[in-house]
Order: C-alpha cells, then sequence, then structure tokens
C-alpha cells in the first residue's frame, strides 16, 4: 500500500542541473572562506546554475523532482557569493592597512 504521490515521485527525473548547482554552491561556500575572491566567482557559477534547474523545474513541473534539492542550491550559492564578497572586502583592508603602516614607518 504505497502511496501514488511517492510512487510518482520516485519515477521522475532528477532536475538537470540539481545536483551539479548544489555542489559548486557548496563549493562556493567553501572557497569563500579560503580565498576570498574565488568565492565571488564560484558562488555566481553556482547561483546561475541553480536559477538555471529552478527555471527548469518552473517550466516542466510534472516532468522533473528536486524542488528542494534546488531551493538548497540557491541557499549555498548566495552564502558563498556573500562570504566571498566579505572576505574579499576584508582582505583589502587588511592589505591597505599593512601596507599603510609599514610605509609609515619608513617616512620617520
Amino acid at each position: 500500500m504505497t502511496d501514488s504521490n511517492s510512487t510518482s515521485q520516485k519515477r521522475l527525473r532528477m532536475c538537470p542541473g540539481g545536483v551539479a548547482s548544489l555542489i559548486v554552491g557548496i563549493s562556493g561556500c567553501q572557497v569563500g572562506w579560503a580565498y576570498g575572491f574565488p568565492g565571488i566567482i564560484v558562488g555566481i557559477i553556482g547561483l546561475v546554475m541553480s536559477l538555471k534547474a529552478k527555471q527548469t523545474l518552473a517550466d516542466n513541473p510534472g516532468l522533473y523532482r528536486g524542488e528542494r534539492l534546488v531551493g538548497s542550491a540557491v541557499t549555498w550559492s548566495v552564502v558563498g557569493l556573500i562570504q566571498g564578497v566579505v572576505l574579499t572586502l576584508l582582505y583589502i583592508l587588511l592589505f591597505a592597512f599593512v601596507i599603510s603602516s609599514g610605509a609609515e614607518r619608513f617616512y620617520r
């Protein structure tokens, strides 16, 4: 006695690009923490991929499954993008501080 809705969900194909966009989104989060600027690039790529997968789901609602997966991919991509932007700004400010404090030593 299985639910016909869950059985039909199992027969649907996974949304194309859903899993890949989630992997890229999580990678953008990790790269954003590690390096900053590359996190921006990987976050943007993940966001574009996940929005494309979301659009595919919206265009063909009965053909694919994976709405929660694609929603998670959007969230992780945005988090990676924000981390990349914030850390890149912090790295720039730290670099400017180090340069200005080092230059101040030479002018005394």
